[in-house]
């Protein structure tokens, strides 16, 4: 029987990575690291193994927030504020430096507008 972890399992291993690796990892690896500990548990197989995690949580700072049991706040750039204060972990400079910026790309578009807004920006 394959392992699966659901978005309701995923939020558990981002605050498991953190505090018994002290690692905070994103939604993706959490869910790598539950299927993982699944795995092992369901088998007893103790084979070392790697786990590559290659996004920064604090692409995902809602979700990691919520599974660290945070304040989600309205302005996602305001995210990588609370991210930081519940971890200790700096934000990327990158992401950083977009607080007090503003948005380039401001475009909501229902999806019953595609098409019309897609002939639109042709005309541009």
């Amino acid at each position: 029987m394959p392992a699966a972890a659901t978005t309701s399992t995923q939020r558990k291993p981002s605050t498991g990575c953190g505090q018994e690796e002290n690692y905070l990892c994103d939604t993706h690896t959490a869910v790598a690291v539950r299927v993982y500990e699944d795995y092992r548990a369901r088998t007893g197989d103790e084979t070392p193994t790697v786990i590559a995690s290659t996004a920064s949580p604090f692409k995902f700072c809602r979700a990691v927030i919520e599974a660290l049991g945070g304040t989600l706040e309205k302005d996602d750039v305001t995210q990588l504020d609370v991210l930081t204060g519940l971890t200790g972990v700096p934000a990327p400079a990158p992401l950083a430096a977009l607080a007090g910026k503003t948005p380039r790309l401001d475009r909501v578009v229902d999806k019953a507008d595609i098409l019309s807004t897609v002939a639109l920006l042709k005309d541009l």
